[in-house]
């Protein structure tokens, strides 16, 4: 029969041999990194929460601004559309006195 795992021998060569002060050492270490961790996981919220407060407020800004936009946006386009309707009108004019002069 095959035997999907082995036993793996500690430092000391025997399985019912445990030294107590390393796996300690070991469980104090982790309780160590883990508590490091979770302090760096709650910054990472707070940085989250802070970014998501700041997303909020910069959208309520842009609905907010967005009518005033809109109206620069069609002012600007009337104004273009007029100063088009000048300048054709300019080169007919002087489409007119070249023909005049010629």
């Amino acid at each position: 029969e095959h035997v999907r795992w082995r036993l793996v021998h500690g430092p000391k060569g025997a399985e019912d041999q445990i030294d107590v002060a390393s796996v300690n050492d070991k469980l104090a270490s982790i309780g160590v990194r883990l508590e490091d961790k979770e302090r760096e996981l709650a910054r990472q919220r707070l940085k989250c929460r802070e970014i998501e407060e700041e997303t909020a407020r910069i959208q309520v800004h842009v609905n907010e601004n967005a009518d005033s936009a809109l109206e620069t946006t069609s002012a600007l386009n009337r104004a273009k559309s007029k100063l088009s309707a000048i300048e054709r009108a300019l080169l007919a004019v002087v489409s007119e006195l070249t023909m005049y002069r010629a």
